[in-house]
């Protein structure tokens, strides 16, 4: 649909051309298909040559034409495709399809082939009409009032730990109480043409498309449109889903908005409302809070300076008003007070005596309350749950988060006591004044609920210029690293939903797999350790983290067939693309559909096809992957985190009708299909196990059957991770630094972040959340075995855990491994000598010789072939195993 988009954004912007008809503005929702190719025709083209629009320093006409227009239409696409694809890309434009609207509407002299067909139209004009439908509709919530909805958060015990009325916000102001100063501050640094155009600035929208494909990206928006991000186009978007190119869609309804704003509303009340409704800083709602936040100050006692403050904020305000970014903040102050200079609004002089002058912020915690620091990095999740941001707008809402304040502060100490203590054994050396220089994030999860029980984002304080400071970045589920072997568990269930066991005998020897593409580079994966040699069970591979048997189960899991003409269409691709597939369906990446829609963070991507891939190499956050984890352990069910279990909505002033709703974010978990087979997940489950028992996390071997986990270390000793669970909370830790430098030789995710998931786990393990007024929380102490309940079609045997060898007699070594009755032998009792004692997917006679001589009678075992599943192997009299009717090694 991105060409269509491209037309109706042209449609959009017809009415401020100067040859557009004065009427354009209501013809525009008039237009049939072939008025509409007309009129953006005459549009392009009046764009194009108009004087006063220019692209790289020429005016855009002349640069269009000159570059393309005598290019023969046929040969456009592919000879500026290397140029400007990624860069369209990076607008969010699709590149054929621009190519397409260029040349069907604005090339000089477009073929026939490329002409645009009018009924090609109607559907951007549906989307036009219903887009402006919707936002007349909208437009009837206005800010306006001299009260703001109060909003809550609370405990669960009924402890406020956020008050809007309290932590940002005020009343109303009328924009005769701004002062005039900080109005002209605001215009001239982000809307010079304010007075003169009617809600959009073309010269600007160029100006900043000409930027963008330079590299150098910058908003072209006008205060009406920023006015529109922050008030209406978030809810319309999350009212209803994109399904087409979401920005460029974004920007279309964006620009509609704008107009419809100043043709009902005027520029009074624009203005007005942004001095209320827009961030100025430290998450304040309007300027009137932020003057309180920043300053200790009511607007109207500011002075020129902290006005030209303020009015710099809203260009970064989560990252401004804070120590380490002063010097920043400071000159953008300075081209503000520049800027007034240069529009008239003040004197040189004035600007040059506010420039020398110093305005502190006033502390931080004095202003929103000590009691918010354990908090912060919670709260700042729960306030971007979409329907808390729908329902902010219209009502008084009161939510109950989901916090448990006995684990969040069992995580904040178990995470500054670790990082304490990786400082003083790798780093020789205890933190300054106890706070460390190294970073961690802690996250706990009830994976039966999704309830975020805890969300530690790093050290409550960090040192900032030769001080200390509150924390204000979130490491939990804005830092994105890379995972580690931590996500190899993903590998081994891709393998166990293609009928590998765990008792698979994989090779631990070096390999070299089939390229992806013609531009690959070979990959020779090694084990952390650099030894090699020999083959072990599939679940020694995971216990110690082996990279190649993780590398060899790409090459030995079967997939579907592939083209045995293709070279790069080779099994282990599909084992890969299988294991991406994973990635995404647990969420640990995000979908190109995710990513065109805008629901997906900046650095977040689809995860890429590259063997490396499995092996942790592509960057997630630690929030994303204990979601991961507790569906694993939750037995597959999808779930998001939820940090508000519930609302409170007032219908009316305050004190008014109260109405209840639940958090719908996990409501669909209940009816959701398990998309993987909860027996693999058992499996799995069963191997993570394995991990805390015998393998890299075997520090944990006292817990017995109640936790499982895995390590994860990245290259250089960059990143340390644990992520693990019980019967009913999923935990993960991550360290590492800012500047992601080494944490130092031999400081692995089981040397550092393993640490600080025992100390938690104790401490939930010892119930020590339930005291005195924690009592009201569920029993998280009370754990069980997470091997209790094992799914129907699951049979168990005793094996030796390394060779994955049948044990007649369970000992000290034995493992109870778990087989799927359709790929799995019954056995009754067995030696050692049985080897596989099991059907692998990987051939049908892949018994090793001589393993079955040793065993004696009475031995049984069944052929899991459906038609001889009520036909028991047996040993004959002449030595052989099979039925009556054939013989073990014959093809049944």
């Amino acid at each position: 649909m991105t060409y269509e988009l491209l037309l109706a954004l042209f449609l959009a912007l017809s009415p401020y051309l100067d040859q557009a008809p004065a009427d354009s503005d209501t013809a525009l929702y008039q237009l049939n298909g072939e008025q509409a190719v007309g009129l953006a025709r005459g549009a392009c083209r009046s764009l194009m040559d108009s004087p006063a629009v220019t692209l790289f320093g020429v005016p855009l006409g002349q640069f269009i034409d000159e570059m393309i227009g005598s290019v023969p239409p046929d040969q456009v696409a592919a000879i500026f495709a290397e140029d400007f694809k990624p860069k369209l890309a990076k607008l969010g434009l699709d590149y054929d399809q621009s190519i397409a609207f260029y040349l069907s509407i604005c090339h000089p002299q477009p073929s026939a082939a490329h002409l645009a067909a009018p009924e090609r139209i109607d559907a951007a004009l549906d989307i036009l009409k219903q887009t402006r439908k919707d936002i007349l509709l909208h437009l009837g919530r206005q800010p306006f009032g001299s009260k703001r909805h109060r909003s809550v958060f609370r405990l669960a015990n009924g402890e406020v730990v956020f008050d809007s009325a309290r932590d940002g916000e005020g009343d109303w102001q009328l924009l005769e109480k701004i002062p005039i100063k900080l109005q002209q501050a605001l215009i001239a640094v982000e809307d010079k043409q304010f007075y003169r155009h009617k809600g959009i600035d073309i010269n600007s929208l160029i100006r900043a498309a000409n930027k963008s494909l330079e590299g150098n990206y910058q908003g072209g928006s006008t205060i009406t449109q920023q006015l529109v991000k922050n008030l209406y186009y978030y809810q319309q978007q999350k009212q209803r889903p994109e399904r087409d190119n979401p920005r460029l869609r974004r920007k279309l309804g964006e620009l509609i908005i704008a107009r419809e704003l100043e043709l009902q509303w005027g520029k009074k009340a624009i203005l007005e409302a942004y001095f209320n409704v827009v961030n100025f800083g430290r998450g304040s709602r309007g300027a009137a809070a932020a003057a309180q936040l920043l300053f200790g100050k009511p607007l109207a006692r500011l002075n020129l300076g902290q006005l030209a403050t303020l009015a710099a904020m809203p260009k970064r305000p989560g990252a401004l008003p804070f120590s380490a970014h002063f010097e920043e903040l400071k000159g953008r102050q300075h081209y503000v007070l520049e800027q007034m200079v240069q529009e008239g609004y003040i004197s040189q002089r004035d600007a040059d005596k506010h420039r020398l002058q110093a305005y502190p912020f006033i502390d931080q915690e004095a202003a929103q309350g000590q009691q918010l620091l354990p908090y912060r990095h919670y709260l700042r999740n729960a306030q971007l749950d979409p329907w808390l941001d729908y329902y902010w707008q219209d009502f008084a809402v009161q939510a109950t988060l989901a916090l448990h304040p006995g684990i969040q502060a069992l995580a904040e100490q178990a995470l500054v006591q670790g990082l304490s203590r990786y400082e003083r054994r790798f780093q020789g050396k205890a933190p300054k004044d106890g706070v460390p220089e190294v970073q961690g994030a802690v996250v706990v999860m009830d994976h039966h609920s999704g309830d975020v029980l805890a969300l530690q984002g790093g050290t409550p304080w960090v040192h900032q210029d030769g001080k200390l400071v509150a924390n204000e970045y979130d490491r939990a589920s804005r830092e994105y690293r890379q995972p580690g072997s931590t996500l190899k568990p993903f590998t081994y269930l891709m393998a166990l939903e293609n009928g590998l066991t765990p008792s698979d005998q994989i090779p631990d020897y070096g390999l070299q797999l089939p390229l992806l593409s013609p531009f690959d580079q070979p990959w020779r994966p090694s084990n952390y350790s650099r030894e090699e040699g020999g083959s072990h069970s599939l679940r020694y591979g995971l216990e110690h983290s082996r990279n190649l048997m993780t590398a060899w189960l790409l090459e030995m899991t079967h997939i579907g067939n592939y083209a045995y003409d293709d070279p790069y269409d080779s099994n282990p691709a599909k084992a890969l693309d299988a294991v991406r597939r994973l990635s995404l369906e647990f969420g640990i990446y995000c979908s190109q559909a995710e990513i065109k829609q805008d629901q997906c963070p900046s650095p977040m991507a689809a995860p890429v096809r590259h063997y490396p891939f499995i092996l942790g190499a592509q960057e997630t956050s630690l929030l994303r992957m204990v979601t991961a984890y507790a569906r694993i352990a939750n037995g597959g069910v999808p779930i998001k985190p939820r940090f508000i279990k519930r609302f409170e909505l007032a219908l009316g002033d305050e004190g008014g009708q109260q109405q209840a709703l639940d958090s719908p974010l996990n409501k669909n978990a209940q009816f959701r299909r398990v998309a993987v087979d909860p027996r693999s997940l058992f499996q799995l489950k069963s191997l993570l196990m394995g991990v805390t028992q015998r393998g890299t996390a075997a520090r944990l071997a006292r817990f017995g059957d109640k936790v499982a986990g895995k390590t994860g270390t990245t290259d250089d000793y960059r990143d340390a991770w644990f992520i693990g669970f019980t019967s009913s909370l999923t935990l993960g830790v991550w360290v590492g630094y800012v500047d992601q430098r080494s944490l130092g030789p031999g400081a692995t995710g089981s040397q550092v972040a393993l640490p600080i998931f025992e100390t938690l786990l104790e401490g939930l393990l010892k119930g020590e959340p339930q005291r005195d007024h924690l009592s009201h929380f569920p029993a998280y102490a009370e754990h069980h075995s997470l091997l209790r309940e094992p799914p129907a079609g699951l049979v168990s045997l005793a094996l030796d855990p390394v060779s994955g060898c049948a044990q007649q007699d369970i000992g000290a070594r034995s493992q109870i491994e778990y087989f799927k009755q359709e790929n799995s032998f019954l056995v009754d009792s067995a030696s050692c000598g049985l080897g596989y004692a099991h059907y692998s997917s990987l051939g049908g006679d892949l018994f090793q010789a001589n393993a079955l001589d040793s065993l004696g009678d009475p031995f049984e075992f069944r052929f899991p072939d459906e038609t001889h599943e009520a036909e028991p192997w047996r040993k004959r009299d002449d030595g052989h195993f099979g039925s009556s009717s054939w013989i073990m090694g014959d093809t049944p």
